[in-house]
């Protein structure tokens, strides 16, 4: 995003940071399990990704809590959105486990979400090349 923006943009974002999940990560670690989620970043880490192009002119945190009828009901609203997904390189947990994890949590459940709002103005050229394109190359 920071190589898009022109000298002088604004890029307002928000992202789901460290401490999203809280309570669904401990479940897991409870029983010696490694969630199959993506780690998320801590706001310091957000702001560090914008490094040399300009300031982060704001950094905000809020956590929310969300309460849903039961760990389940959690567990296929994340489906439903799509975030079900395991993290690269994490295989997917087998259902034996994911029972377990599930019956930990008493009905009705509360997962806390925290999210990081943030302000970057643009200064500077990225300092970071270009990400390899994934595409094949065009043939003439």
């Amino acid at each position: 995003m920071g190589r898009r923006l022109k000298q002088g943009g604004l890029l307002a974002f928000s992202t789901l940071s460290e401490g999203t999940f809280r309570e669904w990560l401990d479940a897991y670690q409870s029983f010696g399990l490694s969630p199959p989620s993506p780690a998320f970043p801590a706001a310091r880490e957000v702001a560090e990704w914008w490094r040399g192009m300009g300031p982060v002119e704001s950094l905000e945190e809020e956590e929310t809590p969300l309460a849903y009828p039961s760990a389940h009901a959690f567990a296929s609203h994340l489906k439903t959105i799509g975030a079900h997904t395991p993290a690269p390189g994490s295989p997917a947990l087998p259902n034996t486990d994911l029972l377990k994890v599930l019956r930990r949590h008493r009905d009705p459940v509360t997962i806390t979400y925290r999210v990081a709002y943030v302000l970057f103005r643009k200064e500077s050229p990225c300092p970071h090349p270009p990400a390899p394109s994934s595409r094949p190359a065009a043939s003439s």
